[in-house]
This record gives structure tokens, sequence and C-alpha cells, in this order.
């Protein structure tokens, strides 16, 4: 997907986008400490943490409304 955005932007792709060194940035700003804990730990993308979770039944209705939201945006994503 990184490719695909690269190419979508006119931008070279480079390996290197795919891995970072751990640890904070300057450019963080002052939320850091209190969003980017996973961040900071990583050092490049990783898969899904785990199982998509199930949403209640009480929530079908809400899903269901707002399904048609979600498929046009993945409709409109890079392709």
């Amino acid at each position: 997907m990184l490719r695909k955005l690269c190419s979508a932007i006119d931008l070279r792709f480079d390996p290197a986008m795919l891995s970072w060194a751990a640890g904070p940035r300057a450019e963080d700003g002052i939320w850091a400490a209190h969003w980017y804990g996973a961040v900071h730990k990583s050092a490049g993308f990783a898969g899904a943490e785990g199982p998509l979770l199930r949403s209640p039944v009480s929530r079908k209705t809400l899903c269901a409304q707002a399904m048609p939201h979600y498929q046009k945006l993945y409709d409109q994503r890079l392709r």
C-alpha cells in the first residue's frame, strides 16, 4: 500500500520507509507521552494485533447504517 501511495503522490518509494529507529522524535509534540507509547516502541510496520472484535448484537442496526459509508471509502482507496 505504501508503494501505491508513493506512486499516487509522485514520490519515489524507498524500502527504508518500511523501518525506523525506535524511540521518540522531537516533532512528536507535547502529546507524545500520552499517545505514542506503542509507536515509540516500534521499529517498523507490524501485522494485526489480533482478530477483529465482534460487535454486540445490540449494535447491529448501527453497523448496518454505517457500512455504506465505509464501503464508499473503501471503493475510493488507492488502487
